[in-house]
């Protein structure tokens, strides 16, 4: 009777384990998926900054774009107009029942005090275990 009740209280203990070691496995996983997501979000952030920056005609066009937004707060770049939004936006087009939040905050002078363009993308969103942010970094120089 007593080889009973160990054993199964063996394998309660085991079961319980894996459990845990399952529902753990999951949510990084989960996470990994978000964490992901807020990348590949982020260098699409960054990517329609440069590309606005290459259609501009001069670097005066592209700062006074720059200018009409309040990018040292917070500000994104309209997809469709190529043209700085002073405020964030959102996608939940990625990971099923999550919205990232995406914006991005120049870090130097405003143009034309300077002779770059230094940003911040930061995408954050919120899942069952907080808040997340993940951020990227670029400078942007006249080229042409």
């Amino acid at each position: 009777m007593i080889e009973t009740v160990i054993a199964l209280a063996v394998v309660i203990l085991l079961v319980s384990s894996l459990i845990s070691m399952s529902i753990a496995s999951v949510r990084s996983a989960s996470l990994s998926r978000s964490k992901n997501a807020a990348s590949q979000l982020a260098y699409r952030e960054s990517e329609l900054v440069r590309v606005t920056r290459d259609n501009a005609m001069t670097w005066t066009d592209f700062t006074n774009n720059v200018g009409g937004a309040t990018c040292t707060s917070k500000c994104h770049v309209d997809s469709s107009t190529l043209t700085f939004v002073s405020n964030e936006t959102t996608d939940s087009s990625l990971v099923s029942g999550t919205t990232f939040t995406i914006y991005l905050k120049q870090t130097n002078p405003p143009p034309p005090l300077t002779s770059e363009f230094d940003y911040s993308v930061y995408v954050t969103w919120t899942d069952s275990s907080g808040g997340h942010t993940e951020s990227i970094s670029s400078i942007l120089t006249p080229w042409k």
